[in-house]
């Protein structure tokens, strides 16, 4: 399961023939772009959901992926809960996060970057701390593993450096292999271990087993334009490849993700 999906910019990196994907993305037009590009593959879905509310059956997922979506979540962990949730006991996931405790930071903020928590920054834009990350992956039932870092050179990659961007990447590629793994990086990525939860017996035949309704947790149905609760009776429409399961509880503050 890759979060965050967008127009399937990392799927090539990951596709395998024996691999079955789901790509999942609250902004439907992007998914729509995904399946354009990759719909004719085989065991690739394409779910718009939002990020609180997956649409899936607990320990649906035997690996996760999400890169540039933890920096926008308003309600970190109720993100980390979700994809601890549908993810099996065992499996592994890989997080990518803007680390506020960065050297560039330390420099210009000094203690506030020392701070163990989820700092926004602006508008739906948040930096965390490694050691808060950690806390907040427990509580979800993962252990962080593995971690590395980089980006601390590509603010200067501008208009105006573009002849320049071979220098600065061959400095940066050093400075990743020599602090990249101190927790010093402003873009970071954490290996999340799920040490406890669900581990379903058998695997899904197809999307449709591992599917659930994101309002009441039943099951769902298949029909000629989409899908339905078998509960709530809440319609979930496809929209060509994509299947539509967003969904924002009651009363909750946030934007959806």
């Amino acid at each position: 399961m890759d979060v965050g999906a967008g127009y399937g910019r990392l799927y090539p990196l990951y596709a395998r023939p024996d691999r079955r994907v789901v790509l999942v993305d609250y902004a439907v037009n992007l998914l729509e772009v995904a399946a354009e590009t990759y719909g004719t593959d085989d065991g690739v879905y394409f779910v718009a959901a939002n990020a609180y509310h997956l649409p899936f059956r607990a320990g649906s997922f035997d690996a996760g992926l999400s890169n540039r979506t933890f920096h926008h979540m308003a309600r970190p962990q109720a993100f980390l809960d979700e994809l601890g949730r549908v993810l099996r006991s065992g499996a592994h996931a890989v997080l990518e996060y803007s680390n506020k405790r960065n050297l560039l930071r330390m420099v210009r903020y000094r203690g506030s970057s020392l701070r163990r928590d989820h700092e926004e920054y602006g508008d739906l834009l948040f930096g965390t701390h490694p050691d808060y990350l950690r806390q907040l992956a427990s509580f979800a039932g993962f252990e962080v593993g593995r971690a590395r870092g980089t980006g601390f050179l590509t603010r200067l990659i501008t208009e105006r450096t573009r002849r320049a961007a071979g220098a600065v990447g061959a400095v940066e590629a050093v400075a990743d292999r020599l602090l990249g793994s101190h927790g010093l990086a402003p873009v970071s990525f954490a290996e999340l271990v799920k040490m406890r939860g669900s581990s379903r017996e058998e695997l899904a035949a197809d999307l449709a087993e591992i599917l659930q309704c994101p309002a009441c947790g039943d099951g769902v149905e298949a029909g000629e334009s989409g899908m339905t609760c078998e509960s709530c009776e809440r319609a979930y429409p496809r929209v060509g490849a994509v299947l539509d399961f967003r969904y924002r509880a009651p009363g909750r503050v946030g934007q959806p993700a």
